[in-house]
Formats: C-alpha cells, structure tokens, sequence
C-alpha cells in the first residue's frame, strides 16, 4: 500500500497549540511550510485556517483504508490522541499532503532513523551478521513516538522492546561504547543532551500501600548522559538547595509559557496542552479579570486564582498570563515547588514562598508578599484557613482549580468556600469519568457543590460547562466541570 504524509487543516488561532504538540514529538515536516488556505469554513469566526504539514504517515495507522471514502476521517481521533490535543480544538480536519511536499519530505521522515543509520552504519561488519539481524527490522520496528523537552529526549517505555532490539541491546552490553555511540547520535539527531525511557505515575509507592501524593515518577529510565544523583527517601521529601542544583533539569514551551522540571523527581503531561489554552481564553477568566479591573462594580485590585494542585504550575500559569493579579498555590511536593519557582522566573513573574507564622493571630498580623504568586508548600487541607485569615489582603478570589485524578473531591467543600462570598465566581473540578456515564456523573458532582453551597451559606450554583479533556484509560475520560458559586445571600 502506497504510503501518504499527512497535514492537519486547523483554524488560524490555534495554530501554535498543534505545531508545538507536533515539535514535542518530533512529528512537525520542516521541510515544507505551515501555510494558510483557502476554506468554506473561515467564515465560522476562526479567523481562516492553517495547513500544517506533519511527518505522520498513513503507514502508521494499519486501519487506514486508502480507497474509503472516509479514510481520513477514519484515523483523525487516532492521530489527536497520539498527539494528547484533546478536545478543545474545534473543527479540525486531515488532508494529504500535497505532492510538493510529499517529494521535500520522503516517508524515511522521522529524524532518529538518520541518527540510528548512522549508527549502524559504524558498527563492526560482522556485528550484526552474527547476531542474524539486519538494519531493516531494526529500523522498521523502532518507535516513531517520542517527546522532546529540552534537553531532555523522551522515549515510550516499549521503545526498545522489540525482539531485534532486544537482542543487539543484549549484545552490545559487551560493547558499553557502542551503546553510548547509539545514544549519542539518537540526542544529537533531535539537538538534545540525555534520553531516558518513560513509564506512567504509579499511584502507589513501590513496595508499599501508601499513595504516592508527591505524584513521584519512579519508573524514569535513564539511558544517556548524567541525571545526577539518584533519588533517595531524603532528597525525595527534604531536599537542599546543592540537591536542587545536582539535578538534571529541562524544559517545555506551551501556549507561550515556559515550564521546567526535573524528571527524576517530577512528572510532566503534556495531554493537558489543551486544557491549558482553555483556561487561557475560558469567557469566565476574561470576564473575572474585567471584573477586577474596570468592571462594573470592580474593586480596582484585579483578581485572585488558586490552585489546590499546582505542580509545575501546569494550570496556575495559565491563570496568571490570562490576567490574574494573583494565584495562590498549594504544593506538597517540594522539587515541583522549585520547578514552579524556576519557571515563575523563566516566565518572569514574581513569586513567594509563604513561610507565615505557625499561630493564626501570627497569620493575621503579618504582611502578605505583593507577588504574583504565593505559593504554600503544604496539604491544601489548610488552604481554607489561609484563605479565611488573608482574605482580606488579596484581591477577591473569583477562580479555584482542582485538578487531581481520578478525583479532586477532596477539596471540593475548600474550593467552594475558598471563592469570594461577595462576587461570586467559579470552581473547576477535574475527574476521570466512565465514558457511558459522563453525564450522569457530572449530574451527581453539581448535587454535591449546591449541598456544599448551601451547607456553607453561599448562593446558587450552575453547570455552566463540562469539557472532555482528553481519554486517560480505556473507557474512562478525562473531564472538567466548570460550575459557577453565587455570591452569598444574606
């Protein structure tokens, strides 16, 4: 079957969202040019739409069929979940690439089978022939999925999992230098330093029944280049400052914000790309900001975010560079608290570890930092207290963010309570959900926030919308409930 490289036709606006899951992946054709077409659909309010050329090829997707009518459209959702675009792009479509670009860029496209052939092709003569393997199936069964955070190379943790992989890996254990040769021209194929091998979250601890709240990733492999010091329970939980300068760190660009961390002690997801360009242009941020501002009764001061799980700052940035004044954060993990602090100042934003007196009268008497974000290294089980005692002295509370899987509930009843009691405003709930029952269960959450709201004295509440982030498990999908709070009723 003839194999076709593909372009994915886009609205103009979110163009950079998809080109940079494209760059992450090593999946974006630079040998051709994004360029604007003319479309039926531009009069949608999408302000014309986009071509962009891509390495994905036909090939990869064994139930394309090339004669259907609905070839493409067969193998679209498969592509946007290889890709972790999700759900936010709307009106999104799969063309072939024209016959240009198709001979710019052959199907040998993607960037590592150069660096691997060029590997091969400086082993010793009679390596392979010894081993019965030949370069095809070595080439053929490598995976065309990887992630690039620079300078870190990210490989799938079935990458080299392939009999023939198997075998030359084993071989070449006698060989360190060439393995190292390997690795070598693999990052430097892809402009990168190291490569490790990755593997979901585990939701418990290794070897024991605890939970693992710091959200660790134990299972990180890596293969190329130093990570520094392996982790131990102590730099884990107390790490100093020479353990924060030890550690490899790198990087991601999302939406026009810059995020670091360090993968030995931290984790990333990329699927929530586009989660964060929704909550950068969501009409309830536009309008709490407006609000704070100018607005009809507006206070002048702007207005406050908080994040009851904020990592890296995956969602708090997006809430900060959309026109909050201020966020609060909430962090238990201290190596994602010094990626959030390291990457407020790549973004060049100002930032606060709050250290408050242990009393609350302590609490209440001192000065609150007048940085753009505050951040608590504690359980947000004390967020409703901080939040009582320095409301106050921050702009009005209009936005919370829960977002922990499989579920945020336990900070629902601090969420609600946490949003201005004057204004009003708006709780964002993160929960895996049964695909069959999604609408029955987002039912089942807004009874529980207007029992909540009505225990705490706040005014009515509203499903105004549930988005569909992106699949997390088979048959379980990733949702966002935004569900607005009244202002209290006296």
């Amino acid at each position: 079957m003839v194999q076709h490289l593909l372009s994915l036709v886009v609205p103009q606006k979110h163009v950079k969202l998809v080109k940079t899951a494209l760059e992450q992946q090593g999946k974006l054709n630079r040998a051709a040019k994004i360029r604007s077409i003319s479309d039926d659909n531009a009069s949608l309010g999408s302000g014309g739409r986009c071509s962009i050329p891509t390495t994905i090829s036909t090939g990869e997707y064994t139930h394309f069929k090339e004669n259907s009518s609905t070839a493409l459209e067969d193998i679209l959702g498969d592509i946007l979940r290889d890709l972790d675009i999700g759900t936010a792009i709307r009106n999104i479509s799969v063309t072939i690439s024209d016959a240009e670009t198709q001979e710019e860029h052959p199907i040998n496209r993607n960037p590592l089978i150069a660096g691997i052939e060029t590997w091969l092709s400086g082993l010793p003569p009679d390596l392979l022939s010894s081993l019965a393997l030949t370069p095809s199936p070595l080439l053929s069964s490598f995976p065309g999925t990887y992630s690039v955070y620079p300078p870190l190379l990210l490989f799938p943790a079935h990458a080299f999992a392939s009999p023939h992989w198997q075998t030359l890996l084993a071989a070449l254990q006698t060989h360190p230098s060439q393995l190292n040769h390997l690795y070598a021209s693999l990052a430097a194929s892809v402009n990168t330093t190291h490569i490790a091998l990755n593997a979901p979250i585990p939701p418990q601890n290794q070897g024991q029944l605890t939970s693992n709240i710091l959200r660790s990733p134990v299972s990180l492999t890596p293969l190329y280049n130093s990570f520094g010091p392996a982790p131990t329970p102590s730099t884990q939980t107390v790490p100093s400052p020479a353990d924060f300068e030890d550690a490899f760190w790198c990087s991601a660009r999302q939406n026009g914000i810059a995020q670091t961390w360090a993968p030995l002690y931290t984790m990333f997801s990329r699927g929530n790309v586009s989660e964060k360009a929704r909550v950068l242009r969501l009409p309830s941020v536009r309008s709490a900001v407006e609000d704070g501002s100018c607005g009809e009764g507006g206070t002048g001061r702007g207005c406050t975010a908080v994040d009851m799980y904020t990592g890296i700052g995956y969602f708090a940035f997006s809430y900060r560079k959309a026109g909050m004044a201020r966020v609060l954060c909430w962090e238990l993990n201290p190596w994602s608290v010094e990626g959030l602090v390291r990457g407020c100042g790549i973004n060049r934003w100002s930032v606060e570890r709050m250290v408050l007196a242990p009393d609350e009268e302590g609490e209440e008497r001192g000065e609150v930092p007048e940085a753009e974000f505050l951040v608590f290294q504690e359980s947000n089980e004390h967020a409703g207290g901080r939040i009582r005692r320095l409301r106050d002295r921050l702009p009005p509370i209009r936005h919370v963010n829960c977002g922990l899987l499989p579920t945020s509930r336990g900070s629902w009843r601090t969420a609600v309570v946490a949003v201005d009691p004057s204004f009003g405003g708006w709780v964002h709930l993160h929960e895996n959900m049964a695909v069959g029952e999604i609408g029955k269960k987002a039912e089942q959450v807004t009874r529980e926030i207007e029992q909540i709201s009505r225990d705490e004295g706040r005014g009515d509440v509203k499903l105004e919308h549930m988005e569909k982030v992106k699949t997390y498990a088979p048959g379980v999908m990733h949702c966002v409930l935004d569900i607005w709070i009244g202002p209290r009723q006296d």
